[in-house]
């Protein structure tokens, strides 16, 4: 029983020890130029899935849903791009 408990502690530091180095990746580069081709209240979510393709998340809201795109290169890259939407239509958008 001692011997496991002390395999799990060197197995836990090592992933902890380990984790500073791993590089955190997620989606895809996203087309920060298109942002100005959004229109609020004419865009519809046909055209913003054209421009910037799948939402990493899709979100229930009051008035409609909320589409997040979020890209990070696990280095200095970070991008997100939040649109609400009101029916089909984009309601608002931020870019980051």
């Amino acid at each position: 029983m001692r011997s496991l408990i002390q395999t799990s502690l060197c197995c836990v530091a090592l992933l902890i020890a380990g984790s500073g180095c791993v590089d955190l990746k997620m989606g895809h580069p996203l087309p920060m130029g298109n942002v100005q081709c959004l229109r609020e209240g004419f865009t519809t979510k046909d055209e913003v899935r054209k421009l910037f393709g799948q939402p990493l998340h899709n979100v229930p809201g009051s008035g409609g849903e909320v589409w997040v795109y979020r890209y990070l290169d696990g280095k200095d890259t970070a991008q997100e791009l939040v649109i609400s939407f009101n029916g089909s239509y984009v309601c608002t958008f931020k870019a980051y």
